[in-house]
């Protein structure tokens, strides 16, 4: 029986892709959840719009886990001129602000 060429620790890798990982998917998430509230709203990061009266107010930030680990994500607050939060069915906000 021949000797393996190559051997490694797989769980050590598994270990070292964890935080980059991590790290790329709260990225990713946050930067869905900029965009999608860019799109409801109809402006970005501090800027308002009179056409739909609504416009961004911050951020709150809130947990969630992932199969590699606890990420931050950076949920928008959004505000409408009639109530002081902005829904629309099936968007990226509201199906995470579930959770």
């Amino acid at each position: 029986m021949s000797n393996p060429i190559v051997s490694f620790d797989e769980q050590a890798v598994k270990d070292e892709l964890r935080e980059p990982v991590g790290k790329t998917i709260e990225e990713t998430i946050n930067a869905m959840l900029d965009e999608e509230a860019d799109r409801l709203v109809g402006a970005g990061p501090y800027e308002r719009t009179d056409e739909r009266a609504a416009y961004r107010a911050g951020h709150y930030e809130r947990g969630f886990t992932t199969t590699s680990g606890q990420v931050t994500l950076k949920m928008p607050e959004l505000k409408c001129v009639s109530s002081s939060r902005l829904f629309v069915k099936g968007t990226a906000v509201e199906i995470l602000d579930r959770f």
